[in-house]
């Protein structure tokens, strides 16, 4: 059984009182991050040992390594036709003795798809100019015929006139095609912008610097170090008194049937003369004393030890709690 107080008013504005200066001088763990990251910029890693017990344990929590596995990253490209291979992202274990190798080749892959990236955004522009470079290339076809034109104008109109509709047949043709490849590139660039972030976060999960770096990145795990912080050392300053009992007579055995109390003699114990329960048979347990009274319990600081069952060590618990729950009246 669990008993709740409900707080006073002036017991919750003291609690906040507590957690107001509990949080005012709680570790700047943003600081303490980036000062390991100052200190260990020329090394691969930061070793485990300097980084706070607190910090390691959320990093623990918060990322998770796969088995290492090998990475194959390929793109195809056809005409028409569009295919790149989705990377899986290399992981490593904490330790591994090929640990750098592992960072070098995981930022490799993570560069390559970065120069893909910028690759095809090039591709991508290049197609507005290709469609312009081929009407300039009509322009001038134009211009050269009219330039040598010798005859009417009328006649240069007629000349001319099919000329144009080949010219305005081959550039919707060429445009159309060109919509094809912009899409394509759009599906390739939509996919890279996607999985290089995710290479990005499996390089920095190779090591400690890099999950600090996550770390810092991430406002919601900034502020998960600081409330565990604040909840632990406003537990260290409230501490709560905490009534614990175990009954070893619960007056009943495993199948729910009540056990009674038996004499000296083996016979079954009855609730004697005058008692509220008088003639009944006496349950064998140790929740409750049937001898206390409710003016023993008033003053139940001066029960005996020996004469307490778990209600009643629990309302002398109240007593001296000062718990409002239980009054006397």
């Amino acid at each position: 059984m669990l008993f709740f107080q409900k707080y006073t008013a002036q017991a919750l504005a003291s609690i906040e009182t507590v957690k107001q200066e509990v949080a005012n001088a709680c570790p700047d763990y943003e600081q303490q991050i980036k000062d390991l990251i100052a200190e260990h910029r020329y090394l691969v890693d930061i070793p485990e040992e300097k980084i706070p017990e607190e910090i390691t344990d959320l990093m623990s929590e918060s990322f998770t390594e796969p088995e290492p596995e090998s990475v194959e990253t390929e793109t195809a490209f056809a005409e028409g036709d569009y295919e790149i291979g989705k990377p899986e992202l290399l992981m490593a274990a904490e330790g591994d003795p090929f640990q750098e190798d592992l960072i070098s080749e995981a930022e490799e892959k993570r560069n390559a798809l970065k120069a893909e990236l910028i690759r095809v955004k090039q591709k991508l522009v290049d197609l507005a100019s290709d469609v312009e470079a081929l009407q300039q290339q009509h322009r001038r076809e134009i211009d050269a015929i009219t330039q040598q034109w010798e005859g009417t104008k009328g006649d240069l109109r007629v000349h001319l006139k099919p000329i144009k509709a080949d010219h305005k047949a081959a550039l919707k043709k060429f445009k159309d095609k060109q919509k094809m490849k912009q899409r394509t590139f759009k599906i390739e660039i939509k996919y890279l912008e996607k999985v290089i972030p995710e290479a990005e976060t499996a390089v920095k999960l190779l090591s400690n610097k890099g999950k600090l770096e996550l770390i810092m990145a991430d406002p919601d795990l900034v502020g998960t170090l600081k409330e565990r912080w604040i909840a632990a050392e406003v537990a260290k300053r409230l501490d709560y008194s905490i009534f614990m009992a175990v009954s070893e007579r619960g007056g009943k055995n495993n199948s729910g049937d009540y056990e009674y109390l038996v004499d000296e003699k083996g016979s079954l114990v009855e609730f004697p003369d005058g008692h509220p329960q008088e003639g009944q048979l006496v349950v064998n347990q140790d929740l409750v004393s049937y001898d206390l009274t409710a003016d023993d319990l008033a003053d139940a600081v001066n029960i005996p030890d020996d004469q307490l069952c778990v209600a009643e060590a629990f309302v002398r618990f109240a007593h001296e709690q000062g718990f409002d729950f239980w009054e006397v009246k």
